[in-house]
């Protein structure tokens, strides 16, 4: 007894310091008239993720209490069948407050107008998996009026090159873009243009994939970027619509319409977007060629661009059950991007400090992408978690390009010497045929089973022309250096198997991939490549979770890069008559070799990855021919390039009002090339910061406030160099009758500027340049949902093409 009791004693004192500790939270829940809502279910949630902490029923007079509850911060959200679900502000609970109240939270029926914004939890800006980082859009205020590229541009470890129209992720090229899981094939222009004109109120969520699984084509070392477009979550006939209006250098418009109607059997969904956007460039170029007997030349040209763009895309699909395990999908979908700009390129060549001649150049120029595409897509479950789903697509892309010059040459005091017209015409048809065949089986509770075979045919044609016009009046005649018309038809088979396996609190999954390629390139009569190849892909995960809170993961993957189309078959981009952009038919297959490793707890998440790169391809390399002073840029393999890669995320809130995002990356690249026959090794740290700031106001009014800065880094030969952007927006929820509206503000430091330096003094070659964005824009946006609030979403699928569209792309 006497051992018993101090020891109780103890034991109590301890349990009444815990106590003291935590907190007692109680609340109310009311329906619209202040009438007690009984038993409503009320939840408690962590808000640094919104996982679930406790969850209770409010008793018959509405009132609800969480007992013990630790120091932190929480929503608390109350539901009931026939009201819309309310969440409360966001609610701090320190140490020893012994006892909170929670202001009353007012659900309203699903049949009365809501005449007040309501509060709702948002999701964490960044959320991760093992194979891949998830960016949510839905709702970031600063995001307003902004383009699906412009969204791209401020993800963590993106970086868009608007120069040579390519996307670097993680300090790599070679992305795969994706739409809703359908990859695209577009060359990289057209896949920027048809970014450009993505309107991004339509887009929910953007997933940066670093190591795709088996199920995913091979293609892109990189990885992917898959963009998800927003779908209703209702039954009947649903959706939303919106209204754009801006301005920056120019005018910016933009219209959509999402649509969702769903009966007992069938469900029919589509939507439409209008963008119009008047903007301006600034591109500069500048080369330096030292020979070796001292003497140097100098180019320097100045592009003044002011280019329109007018984009509508579309989407309608269409889901029947054939029966309780039978679902067919059919889905259509097209854009036209059209793009046409006018351009003052002045310039001057200059010989040891002394300028020659100059350069005046006015263009014009159009370019204006066509797209439809078709699928066909078949679902059978056998039996619960037993399905097989067949798909079948057809992509048909078109571009036409024509440009047109007047080329005026002056010497050094400003004096006409000649003047010529110059024009080029490039007509591009590509089109895909992609079946594919996927099984899944869930063999018992522990493991999983995937397998698929997938066929894809393809075939792109080329026809580039180019030809001047010495005097006014005179004959057109055709330049042969540059014309020609090219041929690619390319064939790819695969198959693919995949393992998963759950023990305790451990899974593993193993896959393996096998693709065939047979790729023919013909320029005219001559066969410019001919390769048939088959290679192995595998991936290995692992995943530890101890508890919902951490995780821990390792993966393992083996990625191709192939040459795009565009990079391959030639084409011609004039900068100046001596500088311009051309393919490369010489440009083999690149392979990769990656392992990651990463931890998280809760919404924290901390990624560490190796990769090394055999033939990595290199976009908008330089080749000078110093004897006609001529620069060409084009892709170029490398020799190698290693790559360790680092990645941190993580959630803050500073007070219940105020939310903080932030993502911190940093890489080490070690390259290892040659130019001109000589060995070129380059080294560099580099890094990102982006921070997003959201700050909750009364009377429903929110603000959010994005930063985003990158340090310099290596693209190819190019060193960029440091980068920072300010975004801004405000918003005001008027609830579901009148809508949203949302102020946004983009570039407001006007620092939307890109410069690349090539430096090889070993070489004689130092080259600058440089990319200057539109000025500061203010867009304002309004928005607002309709119809039926009890609709049963339309299918998640994908379509047979999700790997395929990427290509065309590069």
């Amino acid at each position: 007894m006497k051992t018993i009791l101090p020891g109780g004693l103890f034991l109590l004192c301890f349990s009444l310091q815990l106590t003291a500790q935590t907190t007692r939270l109680t609340g109310r829940a009311l329906d619209e008239t202040g009438q007690s809502l009984a038993l409503a279910t009320v939840a408690l949630l962590d808000a640094a993720d919104s996982s679930l902490v406790a969850g209770r029923y409010c008793d018959a007079d509405g009132n609800y209490t969480f007992e013990a509850v630790a120091p932190g911060r929480y929503w608390v959200q109350v539901s009931l069948l026939g009201y819309q679900a309310a969440n409360s502000p966001a609610i701090l609970v320190e140490a020893g407050s012994g006892r909170q109240t929670v202001p009353d939270i007012r659900l309203f029926s699903t049949t009365t107008t809501l005449g007040t914004a309501e509060i709702k939890a948002s999701k964490p800006l960044f959320e991760a998996q093992l194979d891949r980082l998830t960016v949510n859009i839905a709702g970031k205020i600063s995001a307003t009026g902004l383009s699906a590229l412009d969204l791209l541009q401020r993800c963590p470890g993106v970086v868009v090159n608007r120069q040579n129209n390519t996307l670097n992720l993680a300090g790599k090229q070679g992305v795969v873009v994706m739409i809703n899981g359908k990859a695209s094939r577009l060359p990289p222009n057209a896949v920027i243009a048809m970014l450009s004109g993505m309107n991004a109120s339509n887009i929910e969520k953007i997933e940066l994939i670093t190591t795709p699984p088996s199920g995913f084509d091979a293609e892109g070392d990189a990885g992917f970027i898959n963009i998800v477009l927003k779908k209703n979550i209702d039954e009947g006939l649903n959706g939303s619509y919106n209204l754009l209006a801006g301005y920056g250098y120019g005018e910016k418009l933009g219209a959509g319409i999402i649509f969702n109607y769903r009966a007992s059997r069938w469900n029919l969904f589509g939507d439409y977007n209008f963008s119009h956007d008047r903007h301006w460039q600034e591109f500069r170029n500048y080369r330096l060629i030292r020979q070796p007997d001292g003497s140097e030349t100098e180019n320097k040209v100045s592009s003044i661009r002011k280019p329109i763009d007018d984009n509508h895309t579309a989407r309608l699909g269409l889901d029947v059950d054939l029966g309780k395990k039978t679902v067919l999908g059919v889905l259509a979908s097209g854009y036209q991007t059209l793009w046409q700009m006018d351009a003052q390129n002045t310039g001057f060549t200059a010989q040891n400090g002394n300028v020659e001649t100059r350069l005046f150049m006015p263009n014009v120029e159009t370019n204006r992408w066509r797209h439809l595409m078709g699928n066909l897509n078949l679902q059978h479950t056998f039996r619960s978690e037993e399905t097989l789903t067949a798909d079948f697509d057809y992509l048909w892309y078109r571009d036409h390009n024509p440009t047109d010059y007047i080329v005026e040459n002056r010497d050094a005091a400003g004096s006409v010497l000649s003047t010529e017209a110059l024009r080029s015409r490039k007509e591009t048809p590509i089109r895909f045929q992609v079946g594919k065949l996927d099984y899944a089986r869930q063999i018992n509770k522990n493991l999983r089973m995937e397998t698929g075979i997938k066929a894809t045919f393809s075939q792109f044609n080329n026809d580039v022309s180019v030809e001047n016009q010495l005097t006014p009046g005179g004959d057109w005649m055709v330049l042969p250096d540059y014309t020609n018309r090219y041929r690619l038809r390319e064939d790819i088979s695969a198959a693919y198997g995949s393992l998963r396996y759950d023990f305790g609190n451990n899974s593993l999954q193993a896959g393996l991939r096998y693709e065939y390629t047979n790729s023919v390139l013909t320029g005219g009569e001559e066969t410019l490549v001919d390769r048939h190849y088959g290679n192995l892909f595998p991936t290995l995960f692992y995943g530890y979770d101890p508890n919902e809170k951490h995780h821990f993961g390792l993966a393992y993957k083996r990625r191709i890069t192939r040459p795009t189309f565009n990079d391959l078959a030639p084409f011609v981009i004039f900068l100046d008559p001596n500088t311009y952009l051309s393919g490369n038919a010489a440009l083999q297959p690149a392979f990769t070799d990656g392992i990651k490793a990463e931890y998280r707890y809760k919404s924290y998440l901390l990624s560490l990855e190796y990769s090394r790169d055999d033939n990595p391809i290199a976009n908008f390399q330089p080749t000078i021919d110093p004897d006609q002073n001529r620069q060409t840029f084009i892709a170029a393999n490398m020799k190698s390039r290693d790559n360790v890669g680092m990645s941190f995320t993580a959630p803050f809130h500073p007070t219940p009002w105020w939310e903080i995002q932030s993502n911190l990356t940093g890489s080490w690249q070690n390259i290892q090339t040659t130019y001109e026959g000589r060995p070129v090794r380059l080294q560099q740290l580099s890094g990102s910061a982006y921070i997003g700031q959201t700050f909750h106001l009364p009377r429903q009014f929110n603000i959010d406030l994005s930063t985003l800065y990158y340090t310099p880094g290596y693209f190819g030969l190019s060193e960029f160099q440091h980068y920072f952007l300010l975004d801004a927006g405000i918003q005001k929820d008027l609830g579901r009758s009148w809508g949203n509206f949302r102020l946004a503000f983009s570039n407001i430091l006007n620092t939307n500027y890109y410069r690349g330096v090539i430096d090889l003094p070993d070489n004689g070659l130092y080259s600058t340049f440089d990319i200057i964005l539109e000025p500061p824009a203010v867009r304002l946006s309004w928005s607002r949902q309709f119809g039926s609030e009890k609709v049963k979403t339309a299918r998640q699928r994908e379509a047979g093409s999700e790997d395929e569209r990427r290509r065309v792309k590069g």
